[in-house]
């Protein structure tokens, strides 16, 4: 019976070629993107779950509550973990995290900076994340202030096959580091990741200055332990979160906690301030949502094109009930043919997925395995869902076909069988859902890349464009600051210079209380440094709004002169910046100074957030970065320069740069990735739904080829037939553009809330999906109506 099906699908594949293939590749082309998406949500679901102990790791948080509000920050205080681990002796292990932005690494004649690739970690980290050793001894790796570990990869890349133990690193070109180990590569599915791990007991007082002991601000310092399994956190959290205001004492207006998260649900679950990594459970729901729209456009399709299809085959039907064939035969004739259909479709698109991985993974920007390719469960379920779909799809055409009387169809009474099937309301609903699917991928898209758009060419309050960031790390190059500005200013390539701790917009954090002169301790504020020098403002165009810049002419500017930003006048609660103006402030590092100035708002975080309280101090002992505005003209010359003056006053560090504009736009890799992703898909969407319009089109045209040669015969011309052919299409898309623009505004609103500076969304974007769904409509449609309206109208009253 299976053979028979086979041969009978297959004679009847041959016969419709062009249909069957946009049948078949239809839904494979949408199997195939809803299997990549599954792998890729399924990746981003296994985040730290490959730890053994994964169930019992938590990172302590930090919250802070006042009248304004509640901050949850992913950083502590640096004397947390000493002190929880003191006082409660239900924690198995601790460990702090402090990860390094920048460090220049020397062996031999190797001399590397890395980026965002260094932590420092306590005697205790591979307790807590026990990684697998491959070299050294894996319980005193970081016992010495010495010791240094390295990743598999960072091995191989400076020592190769060599020995790493017991090599000498020079770090900074200030500190020496012995190796005590290799560990394996850090998993991709980890929400944190390095190359090099340094003892902190390297990180004492005289190198990383009064943060060591100081319970009143964080820098990128992050906690986290072990508990046993059978603790009860919440318990543990109230004993153990008053453990900052135990230590540092109680404020007026202010409660100080700390709370602990489980590490498997950092990576979706946590977002609070200063996440090393993070994805959103919603980023998740929204791709799930498109990979079932996309398989629900496959599926729609299949069984509309099946449907369609099946129509022509009235008189074979009607021939074998003739010869005796039972109407339970036929039905299963046709899901049998479906099936097979479908099981092809299948095949194909794992080959597809196979195929595409590699162009996924660089899409979605992680590498994503087809995993379930020796999985007999998977493929199991995977192959019983083809049967459904096929089953579903020929159920229809199936139980229709097989009920009308063999006499009828017979007698050529199947125009009126075939009209029937394509009148029929579910069809119309079907390609209705199709379009309106798509129309809402491409509104997505369009809002996304406005909203990128906005955030790239917005007024960010300061000038990036033009900006060379150079690293100064070296004490040398921090006391030599004013003789590198003045050689660099000789070259007529550049416009100007600066050095400070950051950029207006750079990746360095130093927050810390405020303590406004005037204001109760209880009305203390968070606010944010920089440490900048005489040039700075002027460098990067920032605007004063209040008082003046800072100047060589005031001797006290050096160091305890502050000004500060517009949103710090209004968390101080002054009326006016004037107002500011010879206050004193007092910050939580210890500096105290007088306010002289106070500048426009300017982005110092990206668009997610809003522009918080800022103060910029004077003080070259934080400079570690130097900025370049330079000429449009001639950047690789005046780079040369640049690196020419650079290597003279700092011989022991290579030359490194980037251009300021390019690291604001890395902080918006997330949406440009999302773009991207919803982009591809909506493609992908609507080339799928096109296919189906392009084979019912064809059907409808067939369905009306004495109709078109009445009309032709009658005096209807090739644009009036066109256009009669193609507007029952049209309707179509138009209705599908009423469900979809609801739906996708509803979506984009939601999506824009997590910005605090966004667009608001108007019509332009929602005329622009319309127009181009009528756009890709009509001219699927019009290629099969042009076709039956050149037709000799003899011929076509001679069809059938």
């Amino acid at each position: 019976m299976f053979k028979n099906y086979l041969k009978i699908a297959f004679r009847n594949f041959l016969s419709q070629k062009v249909y069957s293939f946009i049948t078949i590749s239809g839904l494979a082309i949408g199997i195939t993107c809803c299997l990549l998406i599954l792998f890729y949500v399924k990746h981003e679901l296994s985040y730290d779950k490959f730890y053994p102990n994964a169930d019992k790791i938590y990172r302590v948080a930090y919250k802070a509550t006042r009248a304004q509000g509640t901050s949850l920050v992913a950083c502590t205080p640096t004397p947390v973990a000493p002190a929880l681990k003191e006082e409660y002796p239900e924690i198995e292990h601790i460990t702090r995290i402090y990860f390094d932005d920048e460090v220049l690494f020397e062996y031999g004649d190797k001399r590397i900076y890395e980026y965002n690739n260094v932590i420092y970690a306590d005697p205790g980290f591979f307790n807590v994340f026990p990684f697998q050793v491959l070299k050294g001894d894996p319980f005193h790796l970081l016992d010495s202030p010495d010791s240094m570990v390295l990743t598999a990869s960072m091995a191989q890349k400076y020592f190769g096959d060599d020995e790493p133990v017991g090599k000498v690193f020079r770090v900074n070109n200030q500190y020496s580091f012995r190796i005590t180990g290799v560990i394996k590569d850090v998993p991709v599915n980890s929400h944190y990741h390095f190359g090099f791990v340094i003892s902190f007991l390297a990180k004492n007082e005289k190198n990383f200055g009064t943060w060591l002991n100081l319970w009143t601000g964080y820098t990128n310092l992050y906690t986290y332990a072990v508990l046993p399994k059978n603790l009860n956190i919440e318990e543990f959290t109230g004993k153990a979160e008053d453990i900052i205001t135990r230590h540092s004492g109680k404020r007026p207006g202010i409660t100080r906690k700390i709370f602990f998260q489980p590490l498997t649900s950092i990576y979706l679950h946590s977002h609070l301030e200063d996440e090393i990594s993070s994805n959103s459970v919603s980023n998740l729901i929204i791709l799930s949502t498109i990979a079932f729209l996309i398989l629900v456009i496959a599926c729609i399709n299949y069984m509309n094109l099946a449907t369609a299809q099946s129509a022509k085959r009235a008189k074979e039907v009607g021939m074998r009930k003739v010869l005796g064939a039972e109407r339970f035969q036929l039905i299963r004739q046709f899901m049998g043919e479906s099936i097979i259909l479908t099981l092809v479709a299948m095949f194909l698109s794992l080959a597809l997925v196979e195929a595409f991985l590699p162009a996924f993974s660089s899409l979605v920007g992680k590498p994503v395995d087809f995993v379930y390719k020796d999985n007999l469960f998977f493929l199991a379920g995977f192959f019983s869902i083809a049967i459904f779909i096929g089953a579903i799809s020929s159920i229809y055409p199936g139980v229709f076909l097989s009920r009308h009387q063999p006499i009828k169809t017979l007698k050529g009474l199947t125009e009126s069988i075939k009209g029937s099937i394509g009148q029929l309301f579910f069809k119309k609903t079907l390609v209705v859902i199709q379009f309106s699917v798509s129309i809402l991928l491409i509104v997505c898209t369009i809002v996304i890349i406005q909203q990128l758009r906005y955030m790239k060419n917005s007024d960010l309050g300061f000038e990036k464009e033009q900006t060379v960031v150079v690293p100064i790390l070296s004490e040398s190059g921090k006391k030599q600051y004013e003789a590198i500005k003045r050689e660099l200013m000789d070259y007529p390539d550049v416009i100007g210079t600066s050095a400070c701790l950051k950029t207006p917009i750079g990746s360095y954090t130093i927050i810390t209380r405020a303590f406004p002169e005037g204001r109760s301790t209880e009305e203390s504020y968070y606010i944010e440094h920089n440490f900048v020098d005489y040039d700075f403002l002027d460098n990067f165009n920032i605007e004063m709004v209040a008082g003046r810049k800072f100047s060589k002419e005031y001797s006290t500017d050096l160091k305890e002169a502050f000004i500060i930003n517009e949103a710090a006048v209004r968390k101080w609660g002054l009326s006016s910046p004037e107002e500011a103006l010879g206050k004193r402030l007092r910050s939580g590092i210890g500096i105290e100074g007088t306010v002289i100035g106070v500048t426009k708002d300017y982005h110092i975080w990206s668009f997610h957030k809003e522009i918080a309280p800022l103060v910029l101090i004077c003080d070259p002992e934080y400079f570690v970065t130097m900025a370049v505005k330079v000429k449009p003209d001639n950047i690789s010359q005046t780079l040369a320069s640049i690196e020419k003056t650079i290597t003279k006053f700092i011989p022991e560090y290579p030359f490194a740069y980037t251009f300021l504009d390019e690291d604001i736009n890395e902080r918006y890799q997330g949406e440009e990735q999302a773009a991207r992703i919803i982009r591809t898909f909506s493609i992908i969407a609507i080339f799928i739904a096109c296919l189906g319009l392009f084979g019912l089109a064809a059907f409808s045209a067939e369905k009306r080829t004495k109709e078109i040669g009445i009309r032709k015969v009658l005096g209807a011309t090739t644009s009036n037939l066109i256009f009669h052919l193609s507007t029952e299409f049209t309707k179509w898309v138009l209705l599908a553009n009423i469900i979809a623009w609801p739906v996708a505004y509803y979506a984009m609103n939601r999506w824009l809330q997590s910005f605090a500076y966004r667009i608001n969304i108007g019509i332009l974007g929602f005329i622009l999906a319309a127009g181009l769904a009528f756009v890709i409509a009509l001219f699927t449609v019009s290629y099969q109506a042009i076709k039956a309206a050149l037709a000799n109208p003899v011929e076509s009253l001679r069809y059938e």
